[in-house]
Formats: structure tokens, C-alpha cells, sequence
């Protein structure tokens, strides 16, 4: 069964060089297994072991229109990121934990 705990979300300026946020354990300490990731300028982003990096090619495009993405990151530590264009944030918040 997953639970859903409300946790604040790990947030990181993103630019144009590739760079890696932590994924956040929920508020009760759970590994995430699912992760809502909000952007405020289009920005590519992979999720993966600790020191993961990402480009143009290996990326998934997530817009601030969108409304974020929900990620799988079971098994993964990290959210590699990178600008597309301008100057932004970067918001990993779990909404997931559970095996």
C-alpha cells in the first residue's frame, strides 16, 4: 500500500549547467517512491544514481504549463537537471512511498 505524507518539496536554481538535487524522504522519513517535479522554466531532468548529470538528448522536458511531472524514482537518489533556455527553479516534492 503507498501513503501519501505532505512534505515540502527540495528546490535548486537551475542553469545552464547540468546539476542534481537530492530526492527528498517524505515527512515521515520514508524513501520517495514517486516524486512530483514542478519547474519554473522549461527545464530537462533525469532521475538516477548520486552524481547523475543529464543533456538536451537523455532528458525529460518538463514546462512550467504543464503543471510538473510525476517521476518513478524508486531506486534512484538523485534528479539531474538543466536549463532548456533561461534562468529558473527546480521543485522534487515526494508524493510517494511504499516498495
Amino acid at each position: 500500500m503507498e501513503h501519501f505524507a505532505i512534505t515540502p518539496g527540495t528546490g535548486d536554481d537551475v542553469d545552464g549547467t547540468t546539476d542534481s538535487v537530492t530526492i527528498p524522504d517524505n515527512a515521515a522519513g520514508d524513501r520517495a517512491r514517486r516524486v512530483l517535479v514542478t519547474v519554473s522554466e522549461d527545464t530537462y531532468v533525469l532521475p538516477g544514481a548520486a552524481g547523475v548529470t543529464v543533456t538536451a538528448t537523455t532528458g525529460i522536458i518538463v514546462t512550467p504549463e504543464s503543471g510538473g511531472k510525476v517521476l518513478d524514482v524508486g531506486g534512484y537518489v538523485a534528479i539531474a537537471y538543466l536549463q532548456v533556455s533561461g534562468a529558473g527553479r527546480i521543485c522534487v516534492t515526494p508524493v510517494a512511498t511504499g516498495p
